[in-house]
């Protein structure tokens, strides 16, 4: 399809109908209607049949979405067995006696969410499920632990050199270095981006700064008013039979041997590669699997030896953590499902055409490459969608530059398309921190928008700095400096 304005509509009516009528199903799938018609020339019949086939090459992509859903099941059937266990309890009971505070459990979560770095659906579901019956007692909104599990998921898997995203975004970054002569290391190129990244290290700062501070403002102070208290509840449950390790051994070999799968499928132990290089060409999402897979055999074995639970009750309640997870499926399914309609539409490519033209000036390169990069990833929802699309465009814009501008503007391109992915209530990542919560998705949304906008103006002044030359570690701290002096003020008026 000819892009012009116009393909922008399925993804403006997907977000617009998600915040006005609140129900995420039915507004991906309005936006996903919207745009099989357009592609068909409004032909019913062909729209039918490209949908039906759109949305299952999106179920049954054997690479990645299968993977990721069939992890998600994994994952909801060892909820399950740990939440039948009362391990979160026996955990939350062992925590409450260390963690007095509302601030102690929200840098707790804070904490939890900068070490499970290897994946951002990990860190919400997994960080999530741990900590959530910890702030119920803190009597902590939900929308609070979403923003935090979000703010500590897509962040910190951008920055950290181990990582499923940093795997994607090297591989990228090697075919387009090699298309254009460019003679750098991916690894040490992205190294190299993080001081750029100001997006995602802005975004870190304020969750450990309001939660310091204690206040909120906007959406999200609303929430914690008048959120269910529900401490009073918790606080009565008592676990008889379970104990911190029902929790602790579960989640640890989950961790574990999805980290050993990575390296194992990148060809490490096979003595060719170094560890950067497995993990660069590692297999993510069956890593997942593998990871999960063993984590619930180890799970059905423990929780059996113990006798924590009879085992029909074991088998029981993974059955059942696997059908929490359905509604979060049906909607990353649509998600892809919408992603995919919007690539046929071409709508990263008429988004980022505007700058083919030459128009723009270079200072203005790495401030531009951020605000296009948000916007592809609000309007797709998808963080490595837009890498997949922005990253060759800002290598090959980038290169008539200084060396340093392809740093800068690749950084811009990161930390872009993460506040995108963050204001989008069509992204993956944002749906699967909601239900890691077990929050209402479009409250997340709303609560979070502000935040993640603030933090982005600054990430926005940030990338005009950098694009005059100033040195990166000094704009970064300005920006910084300057982010939390004018929240300081928000907050002390709010």
């Amino acid at each position: 399809m000819e892009s012009s304005i116009l393909v922008l509509l399925p993804p403006i009516i997907a977000i617009v109908l998600a915040i006005i009528t609140k129900q995420v199903i039915f507004s991906l799938g309005s936006g996903i209607i919207i745009g099989g018609l357009m592609l068909n020339g409004f032909n019913p019949l062909s729209t039918l049949e490209y949908l039906s086939v759109t949305l299952m090459e999106s179920i049954a992509d054997p690479e990645w979405n299968t993977p990721i859903m069939v992890f998600c099941l994994l994952l909801g059937g060892i909820i399950g067995m740990v939440s039948r266990s009362k391990a979160t309890i026996s955990f939350s009971n062992w925590a409450a006696k260390r963690v007095k505070t509302r601030r102690g459990a929200l840098l707790t979560t804070w904490f939890l969410g900068m070490l499970m770095f290897i994946d951002d659906y990990f860190n919400s579901l997994s960080v999530g499920a741990v900590m959530r019956p910890i702030t119920d007692k803190m009597n902590i909104s939900r929308e609070k632990l979403a923003y935090i599990l979000d703010s500590t998921a897509a962040p910190v898997c951008i920055l950290a050199p181990v990582s499923t995203w940093i795997a994607f975004v090297m591989s990228i970054m090697a075919e387009e270095f090699t298309r254009y002569g460019i003679e750098k290391n991916p690894f040490s190129t992205f190294i190299s981006i993080i001081p750029y990244n100001f997006y995602a290290i802005l975004a870190l700062t304020m969750v450990i700064f309001i939660t310091v501070v204690g206040k909120d403002f906007g959406p999200m102070k609303e929430a914690e008013k008048n959120h269910t208290k529900l401490s009073e509840i918790v606080s009565k449950e008592t676990a008889p039979n379970g104990s911190i390790w029902d929790l602790l051994v579960p989640v640890g070999s989950l961790v574990l041997i999805t980290i050993l799968s990575m390296v194992w499928t990148g060809g490490y132990f096979k003595g060719d590669v170094n560890l950067w290089e497995a993990l660069s060409n590692s297999d993510p999402a069956y890593s997942l699997i593998y990871g999960g897979l063993t984590a619930v055999v180890i799970t059905f074995v423990l929780y059996g030896f113990k006798k924590t639970l009879p085992f029909d009750e074991i088998f029981e309640s993974f059955v059942e953590g696997m059908k929490t997870m359905m509604g979060a499926i049906v909607v990353l399914a649509l998600a892809w499902t919408i992603g995919a309609v919007i690539g046929d539409l071409n709508v990263g490519q008429f988004i980022a055409s505007i700058v083919d033209d030459g128009s723009i000036p270079l200072f203005l390169l790495p401030a531009t490459m951020f605000c296009i990069s948000a916007l592809v990833a609000f309007s797709t929802g998808s963080s490595w969608g837009t890498f997949s699309i922005m990253i060759p465009i800002a290598i090959a814009t980038a290169v008539a530059g200084p060396p340093d501008f392809i740093l800068s503007t690749l950084g811009a391109v990161l930390g872009g398309a993460v506040l995108g992915d963050h204001c989008s209530p069509i992204s993956d990542s944002t749906i699967l921190s909601s239900a890691g919560a077990e929050c209402s998705h479009i409250s997340h949304v709303n609560t979070q928008l502000p935040y993640a906008l603030f933090v982005g103006a600054f990430a926005f002044l940030g990338s005009i700095l950098v694009g005059f030359g100033i040195n990166q570690y000094l704009v970064l701290a300005l920006s910084m400096i300057s982010m939390l002096s004018v929240l300081h003020v928000i907050l002390k008026n709010n």
